[in-house]
């Protein structure tokens, strides 16, 4: 009997043993100790704690308390949180002077005080106790003497006829609009994580692990959602199916010689390539295919050495072009014009014919108006004197559209504007490459690089220079951030270097095959949507693409030019699309995966020819070949009928 006693067996009734087995269990697991929890624990539990608070979920937030042992919130603290949530706001301010040792800093007390009283100043106005909320304003709010001016506003609120009109006039939601918790979360900040915990910690945690892991994802190239990346595993997009420009979905051929520059209009809407044999071309871009089409030619000579550089302004209307040699001018084409000007500035616009003397004795007469009407498709001159000793080969514009800074390895180095032609000079400067940023007083500075392997900075309104960063070799090109940060230098013999220009020092070598060796004029582009990618030509017939600040730091290599690529351009609105300029007189598109495939089954059905060369590798390794799109060679129905030949 002692032993069926102690088995929980009475008169044989199994059922009861069971229960009795079950209810034995329960309470061992119950007295059992739990090992303590570790800092680190403690505060895991909290900030779990706080998000089942956040979610409603009171009843588990009090088994976890019970369970754990460990308090949210100091007793305090919690009970100044559930005061202020109710309106209690006697309670809360009583509750204010136990935490007020507790506040991070001694005068952050007094905001809070201001803080608590404006939200139950703004609540009787609202109910309509207009003596409370006086009393409120004379004995409470103004002998804080903290924040006078929003005192001041506060007291025309009292005018206020009803609710609805306070509202209106002040932009405060109301009680019921969350304010309460508005306030505590504006509230917690003055106190240690200790004591209150900062508002919604566990999501920000979570949030901020997976921006770390979309920053660092080879190929992520969308504006997704955090809230929408799933916290299941880590995020890691496919080649193939992220927006990575990974297949060729066009190659161009109608250049007849090596292509050496191209650039997207800042609108994404147009392309601009330059040819050896001096030829540029001006591509239209299909918003929904986004197929080239041939939309305007020019031509600037096959005696100034070819194309040397290409560059949009700003606004997309005008491209600048500058000649590989002896060329002492530089060429500016409108491209798209600009909108209707009211009458009296449209005749401005007209009689704007300017000359400007120099101390050469030269004289360079600029019509401003021709620039900007693009009804004529010859360009508009820019240069100083004229002289066969000058040659400009590098330019670049200012923000306004207006102002261009043009340059070369003779020594020039200018600031034109289109009103009035050549404006100022530092003499003696031998330019390789210029680009333009935001100075910290808002005004724009010129960035060149120079034959001495520096980058110095250089404003033309103060005429102050300085340098910014000094390379061991000769550089090639240059090209800016989005954020007109980071510089990414084309350097002899070394790659491309990427260099901080705020704190002057060099962040990272890319170096690949075809990069590092000779001296080849390789041009790269920062690209992507968040300008977190790095494009580049190379000399082993590929255009290799890096993840700026990924977990990798080897290229992505787009393959299927025959000859060596020398200039890339990222579209700035359609961030998948990245075209390549070769020395096999093409240009190839390079799309998403899905765009490629689908560009060049529209193009099968509809009795195109497509090229079977136009493969994607991704490091040393190719994909498998994939279908690239050839555009005709003749010419092209959409072709504007203004092609311009400058002899």
């Amino acid at each position: 009997m002692e032993n069926g006693c102690l088995n929980g067996v009475t008169n044989g009734n199994s059922g009861n043993h069971a229960a009795s087995t079950a209810e034995a269990a329960a309470a061992a697991a119950a007295s059992a100790v739990s090992p303590p929890l570790n800092e680190r624990s403690l505060e895991t539990v909290r900030l779990i704690g706080q998000f089942l608070r956040e979610l409603g979920l009171s009843h588990s937030v009090d088994a976890l308390v019970q369970e754990s042992g460990c308090a949210l919130e100091n007793s305090a603290a919690a009970s100044f949180r559930r005061h202020v949530a109710n309106g209690d706001w006697d309670a809360a301010e009583e509750c204010m002077q136990s935490l007020q040792s507790l506040v991070t800093e001694a005068s952050s007390a007094t905001e809070i005080a201001f803080r608590l009283c404006e939200q139950r100043y703004m609540e009787l106005l609202e109910a309509g106790d207009y003596m409370g909320a006086l009393n409120v304003l004379r004995n409470r709010l103004t002998p804080l003497k903290f924040n006078t001016g929003r005192v001041h506003e506060l007291s025309t609120y009292i005018m206020c006829s009803d609710a609805e009109e306070l509202h209106r006039i002040s932009g405060w939601p109301g009680s019921l609009a969350g304010t309460r918790e508005a306030l505590l979360d504006q509230l917690q900040q003055f106190f240690p994580p200790a004591v209150m915990l900062p508002p919604r910690r566990l999501l920000s945690l979570l949030d901020e692990a997976v921006q770390y892991q979309l920053a660092k994802c080879r190929y992520h190239n969308t504006d997704l959602p955090v809230a929408e990346v799933s916290l299941l595993a880590d995020h890691a997009c496919s080649r193939d199916s992220a927006e990575f420009p990974a297949r060729c979905g066009q190659v161009a051929d109608q250049h007849q010689d090596e292509v050496r520059c191209c650039q997207f209009s800042p609108d994404g809407r147009h392309l601009a390539t330059g040819c050896k044999d001096g030829a540029v071309f001006i591509w239209r871009v299909d918003d929904l295919t986004l197929r080239l089409s041939v939309a305007r030619r020019y031509h600037i000579g096959e005696e100034r050495g070819g194309v040397a550089c290409l560059a949009w302004s700003p606004d997309s209307r005008l491209l600048l072009c500058c000649a590989a040699e002896d060329s002492s001018d530089v060429l500016v084409w409108c491209v798209s014009p600009p909108p209707l000007l009211p009458p009296a500035s449209a005749a401005a616009h007209h009689h704007s014919l300017l000359a400007e003397s120099h101390p050469n004795g030269a004289s360079v007469v600029v019509n401003s108006a021709s620039v900007l009407s693009g009804g004529s498709s010859e360009p508009q001159r820019f240069s100083r004197g004229g002289t066969p000793e000058e040659s400009l080969t590098t330019a670049a514009w200012f923000p306004d559209s207006v102002h261009f800074v043009a340059g070369g390895i003779r020594g020039q180095f200018y600031l034109f504007s289109l009103e009035a032609g050549y404006r100022k000079s530092w003499d003696f400067i031998r330019v390789v490459a210029l680009a333009t940023r935001t100075d910290r007083d808002g005004n724009t500075a010129a960035l060149a690089a120079d034959s001495f392997g520096r980058v110095r900075q250089y404003r033309f309104d103060t005429m102050q220079d300085e340098t910014l960063l000094q390379e061991d070799g000769s550089i090639i090109a240059m090209c800016l951030s989005r954020d007109q940060q980071v510089a990414a230098l084309n350097v002899v013999n070394s790659g491309l270097r990427l260099w901080d220009l705020q704190h002057r020092v060099c962040l990272q070598r890319l170096a690949g095959p075809g990069i590092s060796q000779g001296g080849y004029c390789l041009h790269a582009c920062f690209g992507g949507l968040t300008g977190n990618f790095l494009a580049s030509g190379s000399q082993d017939n590929c255009a290799h693409v890096w993840r700026i600040g990924g977990a990798d730091s080897q290229p992505d290599r787009l393959s299927g030019h025959s000859g060596i690529v020398n200039s890339v351009a990222w579209n700035p609105q359609h961030h998948g699309m990245l075209v390549t300029a070769s020395d096999d007189c093409t240009i190839r598109v390079w799309l998403p995966t899905g765009r490629a495939l689908s560009a060049a089954a529209t193009d099968h059905g509809s009795g195109g020819t497509a090229a079977t060369d136009g493969s994607s590798g991704q490091a040393s390794a190719n994909l498998a070949s994939s279908p690239a799109t050839h555009s005709p060679s003749d010419s092209n129905p959409d072709e504007d009928d203004d092609d311009g030949i400058l002899e």
